[in-house]
């Protein structure tokens, strides 16, 4: 058990400093397209959305299932989780994602299999007051793609307020020995 908790560790942190590498394939590389495969291209805006101004952060996210509703809300959720992540992880959320690929490859044995797990926590934002700026939906092989670019105005920023909890065993004990119910 110890063992496999140490693995998990050590893989764990290794990934982390992998991802923390300046140095990538495409580095310094200009790319003119975004193909999704080799007929679908994703949109020019998503691929070169607005930058961030002292007043507006923007969001782009995309969503795929075979149901066209969820593959809007795929990514509209992810759109809105980014504008939270910006907002400085004020967004009250526990996202989980597990996303697993495997296939293998052409005239051979090898088998390629990728994992990637990952959890956002971010509290208390409020992502409301957003303005979706564009929104396209793709059939892709009998499954939607939804592609979603989303603005939201810092000036509309409202801080949460503070959730009361109620002690409701304490308000029936209250008002069962109060003097006025007896």
């Amino acid at each position: 058990m110890n063992l496999k908790l140490l693995l998990v560790g050590l893989v764990t942190g290794l990934l982390l400093l992998t991802g923390c590498s300046k140095n990538t394939i495409n580095d310094g590389e200009k790319v003119s397209k975004l193909y999704l495969n080799s007929k679908t291209e994703a949109p020019k805006w998503f691929q070169k959305y607005p930058s961030d101004t002292d007043d507006k952060i923007y969001a782009v996210a995309t969503g795929l299932a075979e149901d066209m509703q969820l593959s809007v809300d795929k990514a509209m959720h992810d759109a809105k989780l980014e504008l939270a992540d910006k907002m400085y992880h004020k967004i009250n959320s526990d996202f989980k994602r597990f996303i697993t690929d495997s296939g293998n490859v052409n005239a051979s044995n090898t088998v390629q299999e990728t994992t990637k797990i990952s959890q956002n926590v971010i509290e208390r934002v409020m992502v409301n007051k957003y303005r979706v700026i564009n929104k396209q939906i793709l059939n892709v092989g009998g499954e939607f793609r939804t592609f979603v670019l989303l603005e939201y105005d810092v000036n509309n920023f409202e801080a949460p307020k503070e959730v009361a909890v109620i002690d409701k065993e304490a308000i029936a004990n209250t008002i069962n020995s109060s003097e006025v119910i007896q």
